[in-house]
């Protein structure tokens, strides 16, 4: 295994426990943003006849581009 300071593995650092926990959250409040912002962008079509403007300004995330994957990676 190698030298393990105070004891720690990858596997139980609470600092690096902690952080994926948060890459985690992140990620999922970030799916729930896009998926609100096409059920946004949804109903403004369907209401197009009333406000020729779309609801969904131009810089709205409607996709998940986050990539928790590689960030958790980076936490090991």
């Amino acid at each position: 295994m190698g030298f393990s300071a105070y004891g720690m593995t990858q596997g139980d650092d609470p600092v690096s426990q902690a952080m994926k926990g948060l890459i985690d959250n992140a990620s999922g409040h970030e799916h729930q943003i896009a998926l609100l912002w096409q059920a946004i962008e949804k109903l403004s079509r369907a209401r197009a006849s009333c406000r020729p403007r779309t609801a969904c300004p131009g810089e709205a995330h409607t996709t998940e581009n986050f990539d928790a994957e590689r960030l958790n990676r980076l936490v090991q």
